[in-house]
């Protein structure tokens, strides 16, 4: 009767959809402190009174389980409160002397040098947390810092906002980046050497064997399958890979969890190791290679579903559904905020897929006289996509189409070409042998070229647009499946009811406003100003396709542009007849300048475009020393300057930037001084740069 109830009853995933409540009530209080208070109390009763009830009835099991979950649910909240409380230590906007120690990830193009530093110093003040720093204009000079060496500079800092009117920025608490800096190489005191840590030095050391042998791109791809680390990997592949539907291979997951397992299942089986003996050696390795790996929510729910399969013939039972709930019970006593992070949702999401669909998604296709492989194939990546579908829709506004036949198709050559790399990667210290490694580099870049083509296919990512509210189909997936259905009518048409109002929740939704002003991130800056019911975009277009994903990204409901480009050199028309690809142009204005050579590019391309001035136009050009550096001009009452970087209202008291957390790379929250100049203008100065707001 024990084994039986522990698998009906299915204790942690009373655990873990009670920790769940528990964190969003928080969040809730976060917001309107004294409706999340009573929702938290209400839940705390709700768990006190099954408590008494399990006691009342003798059943002690289940009144563990309750007095667990309520543990973990106290546990949970006060780690909420107390990580948001004690999360920032500096200011923004204001001038510090800071040193910290550079981390792994760091790396110099484009002219300016970007690491995360932890072991921060402010004025001899330890500081918790880690900084990304950016040093711009190191073109002329020899700054590149290397992992252990400890920078000195002054610079101001933005704070890396965990929650927000926009959200919960849930990855910052995992990477525990909380600040930024941007500086000039003058801004450096000092450089001093050090070396890295050991766990540094080993990632560091398989980071550049993977990328000797097999070429920079195909080695980062190698080492974000193994290492789950995207650090070095460009942008073009992981698009490639996200566009074909499998950029999952890049995160430390079950794949690589469970080929890790089988590899050292193998060569213990080999010598000779006793059943006990080699579940305990290869837990111990799986919790290294976590570890290893940085300890990623999706890699610490695969290790612990994994250690309860090595063990489960010791203790009788193994319930995947029950194993998938610890896990994610473990995941969110590590950190509340992995409930918000895209890693855990679409980890924990895509193995209920597989446990509740697959099976049934099987004989559905067996039945059609698929051979059984291939129907096992099929279902097992649909059944991952009808889960993770809603996800996709609201993390990233997009919807793969050919996700579930690639997944199908290539998991078996992503299978090989993981074995293959861990198997080879030793030969790499033995001369003679290295060469090998080019076997797995093959199978590497040819996957890479079939994502590449097949993102390129029409409609292999449609852009939907979808609320938060959409992933509540996952929990209503749940009650109308066969883990809570048991053939009675009632259940069912509630069930029913929940599912039609969780599609509901999940309407269409975007930035439906006519007037303001919208500073959208993403790969590229760019600020849409709303006026008179059009839209108007200055933005970096350097790189349209940024651009457009940015766009896409901000759920912007908007298709037609006024684009408004400073620069219209060869480059950025390049970048807005890319941009035309996605969303339409109805003109573009440039002011004059010595550079215009992308006028007659855009021409060719069937784009117009005008002088600022030579138009009625919504901005007025900004210009620093007679060049073009911005535009300037009314919003609700407001003057505005804008340029790809930032939005700064109210120039004249010259005290407000409001920028998109995602475009860091170039501006955050500069410091300004103005001054009146006694004829109608404003002059701000910010470094080297002088503004004029001509009024």
């Amino acid at each position: 009767m024990t084994k039986g109830r522990l698998i009906n009853f299915r204790p942690f995933l009373a655990v873990f959809a009670l920790l769940a409540a528990t964190i969003l009530f928080s969040l809730v209080a976060y917001y309107v402190f004294p409706l999340g208070v009573s929702l938290l109390s209400l839940l705390a009763a709700v768990v006190i009174g099954l408590s008494v009830l399990s006691a009342i009835g003798h059943d002690y099991f289940r009144l563990s389980v309750w007095i667990t979950a309520f543990a973990l649910c106290a546990f949970a909240v006060f780690s909420f409160f107390g990580t948001l409380a004690s999360r920032f230590a500096l200011e923004e906007n204001k001038e510090y002397i800071l040193t910290g120690r550079v981390t792994e990830h760091f790396s110099a193009a484009d002219g300016a040098y970007t690491a995360t530093l932890d072991e921060l110093f402010s004025d001899g003040t330890d500081i918790d947390g880690k900084l990304t720093l950016t040093v711009e204009d190191i073109s002329d000079v020899n700054f590149a810092p290397e992992c252990g060496d400890v920078i000195k500079w002054s610079s101001t800092v933005s704070i890396n906002e965990l929650v927000s009117a926009d959200g919960v920025n849930a990855s910052s608490v995992r990477s525990d980046i909380r600040y930024y800096a941007y500086a000039e190489y003058t801004d450096i005191a000092y450089v001093s050497e050090g070396e890295p840590y050991a766990l540094e030095s080993l990632r560091l050391g398989l980071r550049n064997k993977l990328t000797d042998g097999m070429g920079e791109q195909t080695g980062a791809v190698a080492f974000g399958m193994i290492a789950g680390d995207r650090y070095l990997i460009g942008e073009e592949v992981t698009e490639a890979f996200a566009g074909a539907g499998i950029g999952h291979i890049l995160a430390v997951s079950g794949l690589h969890i469970g080929l890790a397992a089988m590899l050292v299942a193998a060569l213990l089986s080999k010598v000779g190791v006793p059943p006990a003996a080699r579940a305990a050696a290869i837990t111990a390795t799986l919790l290294l290679y976590t570890l290893f790996t940085g300890g990623s929510p999706s890699a610490v729910r695969a290790f612990v579903m994994c250690a309860i399969a090595l063990w489960a013939r010791y203790f009788g039972f193994n319930d995947r559904l029950n194993s998938l709930c610890a896990a994610g019970t473990v995941c969110l006593t590590i950190s509340p905020f992995y409930l918000f992070e895209c890693g855990f949702l679409m980890s924990m999401g895509s193995v209920y897929g597989l446990i509740a669909f697959s099976r049934p998604l099987c004989s559905a296709l067996t039945k059609l006289k698929l051979p059984e492989t291939v129907a096992k194939g099929l279902a097992a990546s649909l059944a991952v996509q009808i889960a993770i579908v809603p996800l996709t829709a609201v993390f990233f506004s997009k919807v793969y189409l050919y996700s579930i036949i690639v997944n199908a198709l290539l998991m078996p050559v992503l299978s090989a070409a993981f074995m293959i790399t861990v198997v080879f990667l030793p030969f790499t210290f033995i001369p003679p042998l290295a060469p090998l490694i080019l076997i797995p580099s093959g199978i590497l870049q040819f996957i890479t070229m079939i994502s590449a083509a097949v993102s390129a296919l029409p409609f292999a990512a449609i852009t939907v647009r979808y609320a938060a509210g959409a992933v509540c189909v996952l929990p209503a997936s749940f009650v109308t499946s066969r883990f809570v259905l048991r053939g009675r009518k009632y259940i069912k048409i509630t069930a029913f009811i929940v599912l039609v109002i969780a599609l509901a929740i999940a309407c269409e939704n975007g930035i439906h406003t006519k007037s303001g002003i919208a500073v959208i991130g993403g790969g590229a800056a760019a600020t849409v100003l709303f006026h008179g019911g059009n839209a108007y975009m200055v933005a970096d277009f350097s790189d349209g396709a940024q651009v457009a994903g940015a766009i896409e990204r901000s759920r912007l409901l908007c298709e037609n542009f006024t684009v408004y480009e400073q620069n219209l050199n060869d480059e950025t028309a390049e970048g807005i007849i890319e941009f035309a690809q996605s969303y339409g142009v109805e003109k573009v204005v440039f002011p004059l300048a010595e550079n215009t050579t992308g006028f007659k590019r855009l021409a060719d391309a069937g784009i117009k475009a005008v002088a600022a001035e030579e138009t009625d136009t919504v901005f007025d050009v900004a210009y620093s020393h007679g060049e073009p550096c911005g535009w300037l001009c009314k919003a609700n009452g407001t003057t505005v300057y804008i340029t790809s970087d930032y939005a700064v209202k109210d120039i004249a008291d010259a005290v407000t930037c409001t920028r998109a957390k995602a475009t860091r790379e170039k501006c955050v929250n500069p410091v300004y001084t103005a001054w009146d100049t006694g004829n109608g203008s404003t002059v701000v100065k910010k470094g080297k740069h002088i503004l004029i707001n001509f009024q």
